[in-house]
């Protein structure tokens, strides 16, 4: 979840090139990038979409749009076999992603596909959204990730988008970590705005601040970002190290008949030990699915 790269289905060279751009997801956009007389021709090109990306084991999840119109044509045409989920935008209550799980499930009984593994990744983008940011979690077994949509609820809130704003907005990152952690859905975005892609340093910053907060990833909008984000939504190899070395000292306290220990001047005991092997455990993860990308952007090669 590190990167989640967004597409323009109408776009088609973007699409065929996807694969090369080693982001941990792939999310075709039929909302924001879509001109309005255009939306029911982008929806047509899901199919087509999905049959170029075949070859790739990188999830893929459809943006849908939001308006009740397109909403649930854009859904139905989603569920799918070879897409993982929707990334559903302006979510503002509970009531809306039960009707909507319900309406995925019907969708999942008539095609044959497996109940409950289509997956719904919620974007925040309105203060009642956030205000009912808790209910909205625990509504559906299908959330699997959960962000703000900035750009969004700072129009809905009547904020301008400057330093002093985006510092403000952390107040509601934070807001959307807590009930994300206390509801086991992932967390995803950076302490910034994803729309400047050219200030790459700035977005490195805000990347790593939320990596630190504990956010797991972000979605993005140009290639660029993708490895900005799969560097910085990781520990590196020097906190690996450090991390090893860690768990090495306490190991030997235990052996030893102590649950305590010192490294360089600071106490270490079981909450140290847990949460620097669960942070090895992440590392080793990412490991293996950079392989298995890199194995498969080779085999797309040969093909």
């Amino acid at each position: 979840m590190r990167s989640r790269l967004i597409i323009p289905i109408n776009v088609s060279k973007f699409i065929k090139k996807a694969i090369d751009r080693n982001a941990d997801l792939i999310v075709l956009d039929l909302e924001d990038s879509i001109p309005e007389d255009k939306k029911e021709y982008a929806r047509s090109l899901i199919p087509k979409a999905i049959k170029q990306l075949s070859l790739s084991t990188t999830p893929i999840y459809i943006r849908v749009n939001a308006e009740n119109d397109l909403l649930y044509k854009d859904i139905k045409q989603s569920v799918l076999e070879g897409i993982t989920g929707i990334v559903l935008p302006k979510v503002d209550s509970k009531e809306m992603i039960k009707d909507i799980d319900h309406f995925i499930t019907e969708m999942e009984i008539e095609r044959n596909l497996c109940k409950g593994a289509f997956k719904i990744s919620i974007l925040i983008e309105t203060a009642k959204g956030m205000q009912n940011i808790n209910e909205i979690l625990q509504s559906s077994e299908r959330i699997d990730t959960v962000s703000i949509g900035m750009e969004d609820l700072a129009t809905d809130m009547g904020f301008m988008m400057n330093e002093q704003t985006v510092e403000a907005l952390n107040f509601f990152r934070m807001q959307l970590l807590i009930s994300a952690k206390a509801n086991n859905v992932l967390p995803m975005g950076t302490n910034g705005s994803i729309s400047n892609y050219t200030n790459l340093q700035s977005y490195k910053k805000h990347a790593r601040e939320a990596f630190e907060l504990g956010f797991v990833g972000s979605s993005c909008i140009h290639p660029d970002q993708v490895e900005v984000l799969n560097e910085s939504f990781q520990h590196d190899i020097k906190e690996i190290k450090e991390a090893k070395e860690i768990i090495n000292v306490f190991e030997d306290a235990i052996r030893q008949g102590r649950a305590s220990s010192s490294y360089k001047g600071k106490m270490i005991d079981y909450p140290h030990y847990n949460k620097y092997k669960k942070i090895i455990e992440k590392y080793d993860e990412i490991k293996k699915y950079e392989k298995l990308k890199k194995n498969e952007r080779e085999r797309t090669l040969k093909e």
